[in-house]
C-alpha cells in the first residue's frame, strides 16, 4: 500500500493591493458609474405606494462605498414583510465587492447568502472592462 501523503499548509501571494488617493477613488466611481447605472435600470423600482403593495420586498437605489481599498456595489431594498425582524424598512445588501490591487488591475467578489464576500478566482487581476462587462452579465451580481 501507497504511504499517505501529509497536507503542506502554506502562504500563497495573491498580490498587493493599491494605495489610493482621493483622486483616484473619484476616478474609479465616474469609471463604474456607468455600471451603477445599468443594474439601477434593470434592477429597481420606485418607491411607491402602487409598489409596495404589489411587492414586499423589492429594490430601490443601487450605490458606491468605499472601505480601504475596496469598492462595494450595494443595493438598497424596501422590505415591506410583516414579520420582518427589524423594524426599518430599508435594508443594504451587497451585491459586488472590488478590490484595487496595484496596476490599475481588480478582483471581484460576489455576497453570498451566508453574508461573506467570496471571490471569483476568474476575475484576479483583471483590467476595468473585463469587470464592468462582469458585473453587468454575470448571474453572481444580479439584483433581485
Amino acid at each position: 500500500m501507497a504511504k499517505k501523503q501529509k497536507a503542506v499548509w502554506g502562504w500563497v501571494f495573491t498580490g498587493v493591493p493599491a494605495e489610493l488617493t482621493d483622486s483616484d477613488k473619484k476616478k474609479l466611481e465616474v469609471d463604474f458609474q456607468d455600471v451603477v447605472s445599468s443594474l439601477k435600470d434593470n434592477g429597481c423600482l420606485e418607491e411607491s405606494a402602487e409598489n409596495d403593495a404589489k411587492y414586499q420586498l423589492y429594490a430601490i437605489d443601487i450605490f458606491l462605498k468605499w472601505h480601504k481599498h475596496f469598492l462595494y456595489v450595494f443595493c438598497k431594498r424596501k422590505d415591506n414583510r410583516e414579520g420582518r425582524i427589524s423594524p426599518e424598512p430599508y435594508r443594504e445588501y451587497g451585491i459586488v465587492r472590488i478590490e484595487c490591487m496595484q496596476g490599475y488591475k481588480f478582483k471581484l467578489a460576489y455576497f453570498r447568502h451566508t453574508g461573506k464576500w467570496e471571490p471569483l478566482p476568474m476575475y484576479d487581476h483583471s483590467d476595468i472592462e473585463v469587470c464592468k462587462k462582469a458585473i453587468k452579465e454575470e448571474p453572481w451580481f444580479q439584483v433581485f
